[in-house]
This record gives structure tokens, sequence and C-alpha cells, in this order.
């Protein structure tokens, strides 16, 4: 189901979920901002008056127009998700750098660690300890390498909430952002997490992203 009304700007004939209903929607011609009206109430389905006071061309005599429909809620949309998205790539892009990084510092020290190669001076390491030290390089350089993929996937899944693309991989990207040691950065993304997820979690937004493709 749908709702269809026009543009009290310009008069575009506009379309949009059923469960956008009371909700601010902005046309994507003209910018004008209106209140999506309630299809249960004929009153609220009434064509408005336009605000040059005439009634554009090509509607004279049909009061639903032969226009184009456009769908007014995605402009809103993809005005909601812009910060969150934004924020969340590119506090991944970063983390991914650093994480990369790490894993390469880690990866380096593990394999002089294995290749039993003399350890500078400072280093004198015996058997055990040099055997403890090389576990705990692997540990770190496994954590790395975990952090860059998680980092991947919070980018690639805020590119698409960017888009209004794969709902459903957007919304994982956004809950790996905000799960403590698991997601690089996670004092920066968590709150950019809970944002994404919140405005994930509206209603308009969820629809957008099933009528965007």
């Amino acid at each position: 189901m749908s709702i269809e009304f026009r543009c009290n700007q310009c008069g575009r004939l506009l379309r949009t979920g059923d469960d956008t209903a009371g909700r601010q929607a902005q046309c994507p011609v003209c910018g004008a901002i209106r209140i999506v009206p309630d299809a249960t109430r004929p009153e609220a389905m009434a064509t408005p008056a336009f605000a040059n006071g005439a009634i554009p061309a090509g509607m004279v005599g049909d009061p639903l127009g032969n226009a184009p429909m456009q769908t007014p809620f995605l402009v809103v949309a993809l005005q909601r998700v812009a910060g969150p998205a934004t924020a969340l790539m590119l506090i991944a892009g970063m983390a991914a750098v650093l994480a990369m990084l790490a894993a390469a510092f880690w990866g380096l020290a593990a394999m002089a660690l294995a290749s039993n190669a003399p350890l500078p001076p400072e280093m004198p390491f015996g058997p055990q300890e040099r055997a403890n030290v090389l576990k705990s390089c692997l540990f770190y350089l496994t954590t790395s390498a975990i952090w860059f993929f998680v980092a991947i996937a919070v980018y690639a899944g805020a590119a698409r909430m960017k888009r209004l693309q794969s709902y459903g991989f957007a919304k994982m990207g956004a809950v790996l952002a905000v799960i403590p040691c698991v997601a690089p950065c996670c004092l920066l993304t968590v709150p950019f997490g809970v944002w994404a997820l919140w405005v994930l979690n509206d209603p308009s937004v969820k629809a957008a992203f099933d009528r965007s493709g």
C-alpha cells in the first residue's frame, strides 16, 4: 500500500509508503516540506491549493495528473542516515589502517621470534621466555587481524547505509560498531553506532531502504 498526494508548492504527484503518514516529507523537485497525509482521512487527501494559486500544467481535468511520481521520503531518509554513516565510515577507515599496521608489526615480530634469529642484546630471552613472547605476538597479531576485518565490515555497512542499500548489512555494521572490544576504536564507534541503530530502526528510514533500489 502507498499514499499518493500532491506537493503544496509545485503540484508534483508524490508517492510514499502508508507507514509514513503524519511524518515530514520533502519534495525532491522543489524541496518543499509537507506532512504526509493520512489515507484513512479523505479530507486530508484533498487536492491542495498551490503556492502560486494556479494548477500546474498537466493537472487540468486530471486530479492525479500524469507526471512521474516521486518518493519524497527517500530524500529525508538520505539526510537522516548521512550523519552517522559518514562518521562510521571515517572512523572505521582510520581503524582499518591502524589495525593493518599493528598486524604487520606483530607479524614481523612473530616471524623474528619463530626463526630463532639472534635477538638484540637488550632482549636476552631464554627459550621459555622466547616461546611466551612468541605466543603473545601471535595473540596480538590475531586480534589486529580481527579488528581489521571488523573495521572493513563496519565501513562497508556504513557505506551501504549512506546509499540506502542492503538494510540488513547496514544494520550489521552498526551492531558491530557498538560491541565493546570487538570493533577497533570502540570509544569512538560506539556512540556513532548507537546513533546509526537509532536511525535505522525508524520505520520511514527502513521503508526507504526497501524502495530506494
